[in-house]
């Protein structure tokens, strides 16, 4: 069954600090934590989509490393902060295996809401930092038309 990893970046730092705005020390355990609790779920994705930012990358990284996971990596500008979620929806869509997008705000909450509800302005989800959610595309979803197709399995924040 095809499914869908959505998951935020962990904390970065500031960028008067650097503009790149890699994570932080805190960003990274964030990571590693969420990493550690999807584990638990049995999670599987054959590949993973990252925006081109820098903590988007080494969120990715970090996620896969501490899974254990060694799949491949592909940079999106499809999945910037202001992107258009609608220019993803029929990637998920025709998604055959599992796949992890590594994502920002407020994208990844607009996305998220257009794959499950059809409306990307319903948010549904809190997506604190390292947030990862867990979507399987529904049988029959054929019949739905593009958005609407998946079905929420699990998600994980901090508190």
């Amino acid at each position: 069954m095809p499914t869908l990893y959505l998951l935020r970046h962990g904390d970065a730092v500031p960028d008067q600090e650097n503009l790149l705005r890699p994570l932080s020390d805190l960003g990274k355990e964030e990571v590693r934590s969420t990493a550690t609790q999807a584990k638990t779920y049995g999670i599987h994705f054959d590949k993973v989509l990252h925006s081109t930012k820098v903590r988007a990358k080494q969120t990715a990284q970090i996620f896969c490393e501490t899974l254990g996971v060694d799949v491949p990596h592909e940079e999106s500008p499809h999945i910037l902060p202001m992107a258009e979620p609608e220019d993803m929806v029929e990637s998920c869509n025709e998604t055959s295996g599992g796949l992890l997008i590594v994502t920002h705000l407020p994208f990844v909450n607009r996305l998220a809401s257009l794959l499950i509800g059809g409306k990307e302005d319903a948010e549904q989800f809190t997506f604190k930092t390292a947030s990862l959610l867990y979507l399987t595309q529904r049988s029959g979803s054929d019949l739905l038309g593009s958005e609407g197709q998946w079905a929420v399995e699990h998600f994980i924040s901090r508190p």
